[in-house]
């Protein structure tokens, strides 16, 4: 349906994927987890230690909770609000001046005019360097 959207309106579209998208959710509260094996192996002094993550891991059953309370959150401050049908879909102004983003997992595709498109990338390369992707 965007798709046909973006036709109409002659809008344009844009992919971004979050690379390590959930490296970049904060936890509220730290997690300890033993020292990886194959650092053990390497430094055996590290032997019974733990390390506390800040960040949300892949593999961890809270990443993606995590993530998209953290992404919804990057969205609402740029004036975003999701749609009441769809909580994936993200809208932003109206007629011309309309801007949607949808999301899946760790993949947004923004659809809009230039402005907005540069406003998305903006969103995450500025902020946050490792999180494009591509477009």
């Amino acid at each position: 349906m965007l798709c046909a959207i973006a036709a109409e309106r002659d809008l344009e579209m844009c992919h971004v994927d979050i690379c390590q998208a959930f490296g970049t959710a904060p936890l509220k509260n730290p997690i300890a987890i033993h020292m990886p094996e194959c650092m053990v192996e390497n430094d055996p002094s590290l032997e019974g230690k733990v390390i506390f993550v800040s960040h949300t891991l892949y593999g961890l059953v809270v990443s993606p909770k995590v993530f998209n309370r953290h992404l919804n959150a990057k969205l609402r401050q740029m004036g975003y609000t999701p749609s009441g049908a769809d909580p994936c879909l993200y809208m932003k102004g109206q007629g011309a001046d309309a801007q949607f983003i949808i999301c899946y997992v760790d993949d947004l595709c923004h659809v809009g005019n230039a402005a907005g498109k540069l406003e998305c990338v903006r969103l995450f390369y500025y902020s946050e360097p490792r999180l494009l992707d591509g477009l």
